[in-house]
């Protein structure tokens, strides 16, 4: 027959215990610091990449103009050409 354990090791939520209660302290000191230029860091690196985004757009609308232009007829052209 196995004897299963059913009450965990004390020795390791112990350990466990006390590392997390050394630690909490070290993490409240330098998280909120840390926290803080995370959430700066995001909000510039947004803002320049919403500007970066939008000059990307401009510059594909452009180019798509400057590729499309060719293809359509000169209505101006055609009908000078039709009158004559």
């Amino acid at each position: 027959m196995a004897i299963f354990k059913i009450m965990p090791n004390l020795e390791n939520i112990t350990k466990g215990l006390s590392v997390l209660s050394a630690s909490v302290p070290l993490f409240a000191r330098f998280g909120k610091s840390l926290t803080k230029t995370a959430i700066k860091s995001g909000i510039i690196v947004y803002a320049e990449s919403k500007g970066l985004i939008t000059g990307a757009s401009d510059a594909l609308e452009e180019i798509l103009s400057q590729k499309l232009e060719p293809n359509f007829p000169n209505r101006t052209s055609s009908s000078a050409r039709s009158s004559r």
